[in-house]
Order: structure tokens, then C-alpha cells, then sequence
């Protein structure tokens, strides 16, 4: 019996996390990828974590959205012209002070009998709390080309198409 409910627990765990993915989508102002075309074939790309991402895993993202532009404007490969990545805050608020920690003040009191030993609350454990989180960030300004031989000679070529296989496939994200 012990068994069958550890095979249960372990295949309902393996189902909760299956579920639990990368956070990939457009920057509603949270994180996410925001794409603006600059000239013709020139595209800034960004993408901020919307939580929990490393700054490597913010760069691939950045470089999968960069892919993603580049065969959406009809261009097999394309170059970082520049790079700017690093670290920001966002100013993150438990806005339900129900879940705040709540830190009694003990306190003695006259009782009937003698003093009685009473918890009082902070006065202000019912106020949300803002407090910064600190958020990497990716900024790629890249150049879209036909094909690789079109790009300048000495710049990093990136394929969008196998770009785009390789990260949905290391993040598990639909194509």
C-alpha cells in the first residue's frame, strides 16, 4: 500500500510540474518580450523576467524572440548589432495582508488573579508591503538578412530557424 501511494504522489507531482512552464509572452507590464521594428530590416527586441529566470535564460528568451522577428519579417538569419543586458528593480507588494507575517508584541497585563502575559499585533501588519525584487533584463537590437552569406563577415550569424527549434525545445515552448 505504501508503495502504491508513493507511485501516486510522485505521478501527481510529475503532472503538477508538467504544467509549470517558462513564463514566454508578449510585456504586459510584468516581463515578457516586446519587439519594435527600427528601419527595414533592423528590429529591437527585449525581454524582461516576469519572475524566477536567470539572466541566461532571460538571453536565450531575447535571442528566441529575436528569431521569432526575424522569420516573421521574412528573414532566415540575422546579427546582434548590439547587446545590453544587466539588472533592474520592479517594485513587487503583498497586497493581501492576510498572508503578512504578523509579529506579536508580548505584553503583561493587570488580570483578576495577577498579570496575564497577552500577544498584541503590530499595529501595522494589516498595510501591504512594497519591497523591491531585482529583475534581469535583455536588450538586443539586431539585423535581419536573407541568408548568412549576406551578413557582414566577423559578426555572430544566428539561424533563426534552428534558433527557434533548439529553445522552444530546451523550454519546453510550442513552436
Amino acid at each position: 500500500m505504501n508503495r502504491l501511494a508513493f507511485l501516486l504522489a510522485v505521478s501527481l507531482a510529475s503532472l503538477l510540474l508538467a504544467g509549470c512552464g517558462i513564463p514566454y509572452e508578449k510585456d504586459q507590464g510584468y516581463g515578457g518580450y516586446t519587439d519594435t521594428p527600427i528601419e527595414k530590416n533592423l528590429f529591437r527586441v527585449a525581454f524582461s523576467s516576469p519572475g524566477g529566470l536567470s539572466p541566461a535564460q532571460v538571453r536565450d528568451l531575447a535571442l528566441l524572440r529575436a528569431a521569432q522577428v526575424t522569420q516573421a519579417h521574412g528573414y532566415a538569419v540575422f546579427t546582434v548589432v548590439k547587446e545590453n543586458s544587466g539588472m533592474t528593480t520592479r517594485l513587487a507588494w503583498n497586497p493581501d495582508p492576510s498572508v503578512a507575517s504578523v509579529y506579536n508584541h508580548p505584553e503583561w497585563i493587570p488580570g483578576p488573579h495577577g498579570p496575564v502575559l497577552v500577544m498584541t499585533p503590530d499595529p501595522f501588519w494589516d498595510q501591504p508591503m512594497t519591497y523591491p525584487v531585482p529583475i534581469p533584463f535583455t536588450e538586443l537590437y539586431l539585423r535581419g538578412y536573407g541568408s548568412a552569406k549576406e551578413a557582414p563577415g566577423g559578426a555572430t550569424v544566428y539561424h533563426a530557424a534552428e534558433l527557434i527549434s533548439r529553445l522552444s525545445a530546451q523550454y519546453k515552448l510550442a513552436k
